[in-house]
């Protein structure tokens, strides 16, 4: 006889005993005495009830079991992704800004001289552009300011305040104008006097790692052959 064959009739016969077992007991008694009093109809739903309950049970613990695994993986993306969020936000805190820095004063004046001109300005309509002292400012800290510049222009119309405007805002990417001054002429109705504020804003430059500055130092080198190179070829081609 097999191993499977053994294993069967001793499943059966545990099977067996634990049957004759449940029908010996005074529970079974009673309740069997209670089937048996029921009506056909009432034993049909006895019946039914003891069958759900019976599968009721048997698949409560795989649901279970799912159930709970279920959760288990949900608290686990959650938490994997919050993890993610804070390595995102400590990279985005220690790392550089991308941002170039600011030209120096003269640099950034003569550059908006320059753009004036282009504009088709008159020399009598760019009053000065001058650098003053960074003030003390609540908006912006006095650490991040590196320079500050005024644009003063005279008799200027309204499509040239908001040509002008755009052209200092683009400038550079770390000079942001923060106020805009307007004043209408008294002699010349439909013109304006304009003072512009320009904040040169102190990014600090980017610091290349010593690895790339290393790699980007080592050039590819040409390999010379050596005299005796050439003098070893020559003797081979004579012989």
């Amino acid at each position: 006889m097999s191993f499977f064959e053994n294993f069967g009739n001793n499943v059966n016969t545990r099977m067996s005993q634990m049957a004759d077992r449940i029908q010996d007991s005074d529970t079974f008694q009673k309740l069997s005495e209670r089937y048996q009093g029921l009506t056909p109809q009432g034993q049909k739903l006895a019946t039914a009830g003891v069958i759900i309950a019976f599968a009721a049970l048997f698949l409560y613990w795989p649901m279970s079991s799912l159930l709970t695994s279920q959760n288990e993986i949900s608290l686990f993306e959650n938490r994997r992704g919050l993890i993610k969020e804070l390595f995102k936000t400590y990279r985005d805190s220690t790392g550089q800004s991308g941002i170039s820095p600011a030209p120096s004063a003269d640099q950034l004046i003569g550059q908006i001289n320059s753009n004036l001109q282009s504009n088709d300005l008159l020399p009598e309509q760019i009053a000065g552009v001058e650098r003053q002292e960074t003030p003390a400012d609540g908006l912006i800290p006095t650490d991040f300011v590196r320079e500050v510049i005024n644009v003063n222009l005279v008799k200027l119309n309204l499509r040239q305040i908001v040509d002008i405007g755009n052209l200092l805002n683009r400038l550079s990417a770390s000079v942001k104008m923060k106020d805009l001054t307007v004043g209408a002429r008294n002699d010349m109705p439909g013109y304006f006097d304009v003072t512009y504020k320009l904040y040169s804003l102190n990014i600090p430059e980017i610091q290349m790692p010593a690895s790339e500055l290393d790699q980007s130092n080592d050039k590819p080198r040409k390999k010379k052959s050596s005299k005796s190179d050439s003098d070893n070829a020559a003797s081979g081609d004579d012989e």
